[in-house]
């Protein structure tokens, strides 16, 4: 676990220098402290709030973004922190798995909201419900890692595992889950998918 409130940015700068990754997006910047604590020979973020004046990140919404790249265009891996309201995260998900080389790595924050009011979209939102589905749907493909201890919780990000799987665009995650549903279950799809740092790295050495 990481000691800082930054944790998450430390986490992924560690991730692209372990396992030697070239290519990062980032969606959705917000005050930039985990932007900042990347270094990637090839660093992309977007964000549609005109006040983010920093270099290298696309003014745009993350839809009109994809819609405008290249299909050739790959990145070894992505963090998704833009709205997160679920039908979005679900369209930003398949966007950065479609431009996702094989052996890379989607990284999604807000998927474990401790409490009922931090599924407002003004804080986690509701994308715990696609987390969910894709617990259920790819579950040898993902894991959560959780950063840092909190007096009351842990601040948790979802990983997904790029290997040669094809995923239906049309049929997957489609469902509703209550609040109520995610917190009875929250053992299953977070505690009993928890990762290590190490285990991470491993998952990768073995592809």
């Amino acid at each position: 676990m990481y000691e800082t409130d930054c944790w998450k940015g430390a986490f992924i700068n560690d991730l692209v220098r372990d396992l030697h990754f070239n290519s990062y997006l980032e969606l959705g910047i917000g005050g930039a402290s985990t932007w900042n604590a990347i270094s990637c020979a090839n660093k992309i973020g977007v964000d549609n709030n005109p006040g983010v004046q920093i270099p290298g990140v696309i003014h745009n919404t993350t839809d009109e973004y994809f819609k405008s790249l290249d299909p050739s265009v790959r990145f070894d891996i992505t963090f998704i922190d833009a709205h997160h309201e679920k039908h979005q995260v679900k369209r930003d998900f398949f966007n950065c798995w479609q431009h996702l080389n094989t052996n890379g790595l989607i990284i999604m924050h807000d998927i474990n909201p401790p409490t009922v009011e931090n599924t407002l979209e003004t804080a986690c939102g509701n994308c715990f419900e696609f987390w969910i589905d894709l617990v259920k749907s790819c579950r040898s493909n993902v894991g959560c890692f959780k950063g840092k201890a909190s007096a009351d919780q842990y601040d948790t990000v979802g990983l997904y595992f790029k290997k040669n799987e094809v995923l239906d665009l049309q049929d997957l995650f489609n469902k509703d889950y209550s609040y109520e549903y995610f917190n009875s279950n929250r053992d299953t799809y977070v505690t009993q998918v928890e990762l290590t740092y190490e285990n991470i790295i491993a998952i990768f050495s073995k592809s």
